[in-house]
């Protein structure tokens, strides 16, 4: 039916089946024509913004874990991540009034929060020159010889807020012990490697070429050293068949 209605119409049979399938699927819903929606893709639509809004509401939290700390610390997180996420949406997040983080923003540094700053960036130096070693006392240790005033409990603090944390480096461990009263198992073959007398510069060959051609050693250069060794080899001994270049 669908093919003698198509050209009846002049459209394709294929055509005619999927309007008849839109029909059945859809009812009164059918051939919504451009801009218009189902129920169910309105609804869709609608849950949309919600779904996105939740997800940056989620980074946020999962990338600055910011709620046990103060405000200063939330400020400095939204200046810095304000060209990533709403402002607005951050504040609300974090916590804070959005005047007061635009009141913190064109407010000047305070003498504690310049010093603290100088602290940080100190901290940071040290904890990567030492390779993540040092700890809270080895480094309120080191900026006391630099007459920089600070106790190690605010040393800890800082280092807490700014995320550092030491790496414990392994201890050498002993694993050939020379002076234990177990057994050792005898010397049978009593080889001894002393050498009697030097060893001669000869050709520079691999330990694979010189025993197989009769280990020639001289001052001739490598090319003719491996002449003569084959020579050498070939009045010995039967070559083998993958050293038979010719007669």
């Amino acid at each position: 039916m669908c093919p003698a209605a198509g050209r009846s119409l002049g459209v394709s049979g294929g055509m005619i089946g999927c309007w008849k399938g839109e029909l059945e699927g859809h009812a009164a819903e059918a051939f919504r024509g451009h801009g218009k929606r189902t129920a169910e893709q309105h609804r869709i639509h609608e849950l949309e913004p919600e779904n996105r809004r939740l997800r940056m509401e989620r980074d946020i939290l999962k990338k600055h874990d910011l709620l046990c700390h103060g405000n200063h610390m939330r400020y400095q997180c939204i200046e810095k991540q304000k060209k990533a996420w709403p402002i607005t949406l951050m504040c609300e997040v974090l916590r804070v009034s959005r005047s007061g983080y635009y009141d913190w923003a064109v407010r000047d540094l305070s003498e504690q929060s310049r010093l603290t700053q100088e602290l940080d960036i100190r901290i940071r130096a040290i904890f990567a020159k030492h390779r993540h070693r040092y700890g809270a006392p080895r480094i309120t240790q080191t900026l006391h010889q630099e007459e920089m005033r600070c106790s190690e409990n605010r040393i800890a603090r800082r280092m807490r807020a700014l995320n550092l944390r030491t790496t414990q480096a392994k201890q050498f461990k002993i694993t050939t012990d020379s002076q234990h009263s177990k057994p050792v198992a005898p010397d049978l073959l009593k080889q001894d490697f002393r050498a009697g007398t030097p060893i001669r510069n000869g050709p520079r060959t691999s330990p694979m070429v010189r025993p197989a051609f009769g280990g020639v050693m001289n001052d001739a250069t490598e090319a003719r050293a491996c002449l003569e060794c084959r020579r050498i080899a070939q009045g010995r001994r039967s070559p083998m068949p993958a050293f038979r270049y010719g007669k």
